[in-house]
């Protein structure tokens, strides 16, 4: 459904890598793990491709359609330096229905490769990125 990604662009815009709510990665990332890079991390063809991509690859839950909900899921992983999308978890999801949690990391596991953060000196890193993705029910 198309409705899903109603607000998605301007979210990624303002949200970006900035955590809502930041939470714990296991011990072993939190010391390589860049929150604030010189280059941030980018979906390969920039914010309108990550909102194709979303919208193409999203189902809305059958329960939420017929239970009318909707909300926003935020979604926090590491892009890794080669830009693969690793350690996808749940920032904060939407009050009783963890079945929109568990659609957002279902297709964030499928996101190709990202553009990975860099350094001051341009050598990619791994970085933190929370996503916010909305989902409006019709």
């Amino acid at each position: 459904m198309k409705t899903v990604i109603t607000t998605i662009a301007l979210s990624c815009l303002f949200f970006g890598a900035e955590a809502q709510q930041t939470i714990d990665f296991p011990s072993d990332t939190k010391t390589d793990v860049v929150e604030q890079p010189a280059t941030e991390a980018q979906f390969p063809g920039g914010t309108a491709a990550l909102m194709k991509f979303l919208s193409d690859s999203l189902k809305y839950p059958e329960s939420a359609v017929k239970d009318n909900v909707g909300g926003t899921v935020y979604a926090q992983f590491i892009v890794q330096e080669d830009g693969s999308v690793t350690q996808i978890v749940i920032a904060r999801g939407i009050k009783d229905h963890p079945e929109f949690d568990k659609e957002v990391i279902r297709v964030l596991k499928t996101s190709p490769k990202w553009i990975p953060a860099k350094d001051v000196n341009g050598k990619p890193m791994k970085s933190k990125y929370t996503l916010p993705v909305k989902f409006s029910p019709k």
